[in-house]
């Protein structure tokens, strides 16, 4: 297992393992599976030479064990209790190759790399492509402090010195010189039977020849029939000329299936072994006369022991995939006869000692030069003097580009499709309207098409390259709609500045990344994109210009991909990876998260960014670029703020009742040339706000006023000949609860009047909630009463003349203007036009903005619409009443000033606070945005978002917030819940015939216990419903008799 350099303390800590506590002379061994290769060499000569070293083997495999302790070893089991330990106080571990696992007990033990042989083959970090290339770069990335700090790396000559540097980013202090102790300094060791000749009863002299090929990566299936196309032949060769020709292959090469059906059909052939690679050829080395040797390192091994002859079997060389890249010229770097194909060999095998080798004291040179007397007592004493290095490597960080240090305004990459989609419709260049119709999905499937050629092809294009570049998709869209050039040209243009207009900075992501980077810190970018990597690096530096100067590792330039790790293995082989760590910051769980962790790099996530319910709801609706650009801006605040549930209420739904409309007030206004808004109380508390945030952010030459007014403080002050009909039809329109001191306030009387005014009416018991019949009888005899009148004309006269004070001391009447509500008949207009004519002593005009009104328009009155949905704005109404004050009751004259009279009001402080943050937070977001049509997005905003409110006003995440707000839609009509739970007076309420308080029944229910939910439910029966149906009709009669 894998231990970072951050744990390194703790585990050496917890095993008593740091170096100053390792016992230098304990030594443990290891090469694999097997007992072989330089470890077993130089464990056997530790064993027999060297009695002041404990030499350990270590193993998994219980066989190996069992052989070593045959020869009077020491061999355990890495997972035993006793291997534990031994590991544990081990100061040297030797082995053969850069370990893949590298026991947590042994973090920090000296490791000696023996390595598995030197030759022409790029190796590791040379590694350029195949299956090992992936196990590789991890275990590069995974132990780079072990193998940078801790080992030691046996060369064997200058130019294997400069050739392991290079393949294996090696430094000075790692370096050990000297000749491998299987081939060097060998001792005597017998773990098998060595008579070769008896095994196949052959005489004495006969001559044994080896053919040792390499493992090929692509020629799984023919390399024998290639390399051996007719046994018959070979056999009779061998026989004729006197050998034993053993098969070594390599290990890999035994799993091969033509090798295996070799072996079964000739195995018990007298001139032909396949040899067991469990048993080490290296014992029987001196018995080889000659070796027939491709691409391996073995040929090295093989001259440094001393073996005679060589053939260079070629047959295959310069064949694509056979063999790795390699780093030398093989001819150059090889010694003997050489054979470009069977026929060749046939002859050969009769004749190579007739060869002279000439070249072979040269290549023992090139190879072997460290080699000497004493071999293994210098790479001993060496490995005792060494002491670890214990300085930190720097980490690396990579960053993923989009939706990492870029985000789209979109969110989702199809949303700049649409806006590619409104561009094709408005460019008059005749596309195809199958494909206008549907572009955003036909651009999809174009880039999936070109997807699924790369990913089913590779075969036919010898490829393994499976991203896709723009042009490519591009391409498909038009061999699909015989698009002209001028259409493809179009099509890109479009999309590249979609994504320029829509490209925003990850502040937070950006500034991780700039604060690592000024800390001297390693930072590179990958990206899985088709996009052209110059207009990535526009992008970047569009969102900080020292973004686009860092290194950048581009799927669409390269053609490999994180989603394959490709991309990663790339990154790896071109920053000369020397690092303690590799961490990659991303937000896509597979490409970022687990392809990474995969290759051993670290992870860290953010969470990816999807659209909720709701917002997906919005982008369905609205099908647009601009749609898709406010609910990113929703679902962005959702993720910073989600756990402030009033917060995400006023930005994200609250947001879309009131700021569409400002926006659209504002252009209209604007348009008409208006010089000032004038945001009347209370609806335009929050709407002033917002329209002050749009006017700062976009600099708008229109000045805004709020006024405090209301139908208390204005209706009546505007009845100068007579009252107006609207306000007892007010009374009656009232559905919902009144109390008697409500209505005395509304009428204006105190309960002496009352009695004065009407003695037929009988004063109520019940003062709470009065009944419907009730008003009724009220509203006839106070129409009808001229006394009345004339008391409700004596108090406009006195309110009139505090109305008119303080409008002329509030309105700039020399200014264009208009008033800004929202939701009306538009009799309150009414009232205040005449207000402000005698205010201003002259007609004035007395234009209103509405989100949707009632009346129509008159000279002087216009009322400018924004939407005609029916839906009920009642929900608005209420979060306007949220207030921490209470509606105008009129105006008083104080000190010389007119001055609202405004009593306070208990309200939902935290969610008021939350929608005078939020509300021009989102103004102003939205105004930042790259919309695409302004004016038509926000009235189809607007238009869903009440209608939206009006199908789902079940939806918990709004009901969280208003079913318990209190508003009374009369002047002084009893407060009551958004949508209380039904109590037992509803349920006789209910049987009355008498209408509910709740603004959403279906709520309500939800809201109230079980019991009374369902005795609402039966009470509501039309059998119990006879007595209300009475009740109503009784009331249609007193209506009757009022007119």
């Amino acid at each position: 297992m894998h231990v970072r350099q951050g744990a390194i303390v703790s585990l050496e800590r917890e095993y008593g393992m740091s170096s100053n506590r390792r016992n230098n002379n304990v030594w443990v061994f290891n090469a694999g599976m097997n007992f072989s290769g330089n470890p077993k060499w130089l464990f056997a000569y530790i064993q027999m030479k060297r009695r002041d070293i404990q030499a350990h083997w270590l193993c998994d495999d219980d066989t190996t064990i069992a052989l070593v302790r045959q020869q009077g070893f020491s061999a355990q089991r890495f997972d035993s209790p006793a291997g534990r330990s031994l590991m544990r106080k081990a100061g040297v571990y030797v082995v053969e190759n850069f370990k893949e696992i590298i026991h947590d007990e042994l973090q920090g033990c000296k490791i000696l790399n023996l390595w598995h042989g030197v030759g022409c083959k790029s190796i590791e970090r040379g590694v350029a492509t195949g299956f090992l290339r992936e196990r590789i770069v991890k275990k590069h990335i995974v132990n780079h402090e072990a193998y940078r700090h801790n080992s030691l790396f046996l060369t064997t000559s200058p130019l294997m010195e400069r050739h392991f540097i290079e393949q294996c980013a090696l430094e000075e202090h790692a370096i050990l010189r000297g000749g491998y102790p299987r081939c060097h300094e060998r001792v005597a060791i017998r773990t098998f039977d060595h008579d070769l000749l008896g095994r196949k009863k052959l005489p004495a002299g006969t001559r044994i020849v080896a053919y040792c090929p390499t493992y090929r990566e692509k020629s799984h299936n023919d390399f024998f029939s290639q390399a051996l196309p007719d046994m018959a032949r070979l056999l009779d060769a061998l026989e004729a000329h006197g050998l034993l020709l053993v098969l070594k292959v390599h290990p890999m090469m035994e799993g091969y299936q033509k090798y295996k059906a070799l072996k079964l059909r000739h195995g018990d052939h007298p001139r032909l072994m396949f040899w067991d690679n469990h048993e080490d050829f290296y014992e029987v080395l001196e018995k080889i006369d000659a070796a027939i040797i491709d691409y391996s390192s073995i040929f090295y091994d093989l001259l440094a022991a001393g073996v005679p002859h060589f053939i260079r079997y070629f047959f295959d060389h310069g064949q694509d995939g056979n063999i790795r890249n390699v780093a030398f010229d093989l001819r150059e770097m090889t010694s003997g006869l050489e054979c470009p194909d069977f026929d060749a060999l046939l002859r050969a095998l009769g004749n190579y000692r007739e060869h002279a080798d000439t070249d072979r004291e040269r290549i023992r040179s090139l190879f072997w030069s460290y080699a000497g007397s004493g071999n293994n007592d210098r790479l001993i004493e060496s490995t005792l003097a060494f002491a670890p290095c214990p300085a930190l490597s720097p980490v690396l960080h990579s960053f993923d580009v989009f939706d990492t240090l870029l985000q789209r305004a979109t969110l989702e990459p199809v949303g700049v499709f649409y806006r590619v989609q409104r561009a094709m419709r408005d460019s008059g260049l005749e596309f195809p309207e199958s494909l206008v119709a549907d572009y955003p999905n036909a651009r999809m499937g174009a880039e999936s098409n070109v997807r699924y050629f790369y990913r089913s092809t590779r075969l036919e294009r010898n490829s393994t390259l499976l991203e896709i570049t723009f042009e490519e998709i591009l391409e498909r869209l038009a061999q699909t709609y015989g698009l002209t050039a001028g259409q493809v040209a179009f099509l890109r243009d479009r999309e590249l500045e979609s994504e320029w207009l829509s490209c925003q900075p990850c502040d937070e992501k950006v500034a991780e990344a700039l604060r690592l980077v000024e800390e001297g810190q390693s930072v590179i970018l990958l990206s899985d994109m088709y996009l052209p990597e110059d207009f990535v690096r526009r992008l970047l530096a569009k969102a900080e210009p020292r973004l686009a100067e860092l290194p950048l590792f581009l799927s669409s330039s390269r053609g490999t991909q994180k989603s394959n790790r490709t991309l990663y293995l790339d990154a790896f082989a071109e920053v000369d990876y020397r690092f303690s760590e590799w961490v990659h910051h991303g937000d896509n769980p597979i490409a970022d998260g687990e392809r990474a962790v995969q290759i051993g790099i670290v992870p860290v996530l953010h969470e990816p960014m999807q659209f909720s319910a709701y917002e997906r709801e919005i982008v369905d609706s609205l099908r647009s670029y601009d749609g898709f650009c406010v609910a990113a801006l929703m679902a962005r605040f959702r993720q910073k703020h989600g756990r402030d549930e009033k917060s995400c209420y006023a930005y994200t739904r609250a947001s879309l009742y009131m700021v569409p409309y400002v926006m659209w007030v504002l252009r209209d206004a604007l348009d008409r040339g208006l010089e000032c808004l004038y945001f009347v109380a209370r609806d335009g508390h929050y709407l002033k706000q917002i329209a002050d945030s749009v006017i700062a952010e976009r600099g708008l030459p229109l000045r805004t006023r709020y006024i405090h007014g209301s139908r208390r403080a204005w209706w009546m002050a505007s009845y100068i000949e007579g009252v107006d009909k609207e306000f007892f039809a007010s009374f009656l329109n009232y559905q919902g609860g009144m109390s008697f001191d409500g209505l005395l306030k509304g009428f204006r009387l105190d309960e002496g009047q009352f009695v004065d005014f009407f003695p037929d009416l009988t004063i109520p018991a019940e003062r709470g909630k009065l009944p419907r019949t009730f008003l009724v009888l009220v509203m006839h005899e106070a129409k009808n009463c001229t006394r009345y009148h004339q008391h409700l004309l004596e108090i406009a006269s006195h309110e009139r003349s505090l109305a008119c004070g303080y409008l002329a001391s509030q309105i700039d009447f020399d200014q264009r203007h208009a008033y800004v509500d929202y939701w009306g008949r538009g009799y309150t207009q009414d009232c205040l036009a005449r207000l402000l004519e005698r205010a201003a002593g002259r007609p004035v005009p007395t234009d209103f903005y509405y989100a949707r009104s009632i009346y129509r328009s008159e000279p002087g009155k216009q009322r400018h619409n924004l939407s005609v949905s029916p839906a009920s704005l009642q929900v608005v109404e209420t979060l306007f009443a949220n207030l921490p004050y209470d509606s105008t009751l009129g105006y008083e004259q104080r000190d010389g000033a007119f001055l609202p009279l405004v009593p306070p009001r208990e309200c939902d402080l935290q969610l008021h606070q939350a929608m005078e943050r939020e509300l021009p937070r989102f103004a102003r977001d939205l105004c930042r945005l790259p919309l695409q049509d302004e004016a038509d997005t926000m009235r189809m905003l607007f238009d869903w978002s009440i209608g939206h409110f009006a199908r789902n006003k079940a939806d918990p995440k709004a009901l969280a917030v208003v079913s318990d707000l209190s508003d009374s839609v009369h002047s002084h009509g009893t407060r009551s819940g958004f949508a209380p739970p039904l109590s037992l007076a509803d349920i006789v309420r209910n049987l009355r015939g008498e209408p509910l308080q709740t603004q959403s029944l279906d709520v309500s229910l939800g809201r109230s216990p079980r019991w009374l939910a369902l005795l609402y439910v039966l009470t509501s029966l039309p059998i119990l419903q006879g007595s209300s149906r009475r009740a109503r009709e009784k009331a249609a009669n007193l209506r009757r008799i009022q007119s």
